[in-house]
C-alpha cells in the first residue's frame, strides 16, 4: 500500500470499497483483513453507513453502487 498506514489515500479507501461492494457480504470481512488499519477502518466505517441508508444513496442495502456516488464524486 503506498499511502501512510495513519494516512490513507482516499484512491486506497476507495479501491477497497469497491471491492467490498462487489464481494458477498461474508467474504468482506476477509478482504478488510489485508488491508492496513485505517482503510479498514474508513471502509467499515463507510459500509456501515451504506448499510443504515436503505435507498438514501440511490441504490437498495446490499446491491453495489459506483464508490464515487458513495462519495459525492
Amino acid at each position: 500500500m503506498s499511502s501512510d498506514a495513519r494516512n490513507p489515500k482516499w484512491e486506497d479507501i476507495e479501491r477497497a470499497m469497491a471491492a467490498c461492494l462487489e464481494l458477498p457480504e461474508e467474504q468482506r470481512s476477509a478482504y478488510l483483513a489485508q488491508q492496513s488499519a485505517s482503510v479498514r477502518g474508513e471502509v467499515e466505517s463507510l459500509l456501515a453507513a451504506y448499510g443504515r441508508s436503505g435507498g438514501f444513496l440511490g441504490g437498495e442495502t446490499g446491491k453495489p453502487v459506483a464508490i464515487a456516488e458513495l462519495l459525492g464524486k
